[in-house]
């Protein structure tokens, strides 16, 4: 969901994993820490995301 110009949540059903916030970077995390990373886009980022789900199985 992208809640404002510079930040995004992921949503899985009715859980917040993580979320994604633009700076100089596109910059995910989670409240766990079970995902972080720095991207140049958020095309990258969402990929680590994708990625991240299907490894967790969620």
């Amino acid at each position: 969901m992208h809640d404002s110009a510079d930040h995004w949540n992921v949503w899985l059903g009715s859980e917040v994993v993580c979320d994604v916030t633009r700076t100089d970077q596109f910059t995910v995390g989670s409240p766990d820490n079970s995902i972080a990373g720095a991207h140049s886009s958020l095309e990258s980022a969402a990929a680590q995301v994708q990625g991240w789900v299907r490894w967790s199985g969620r």
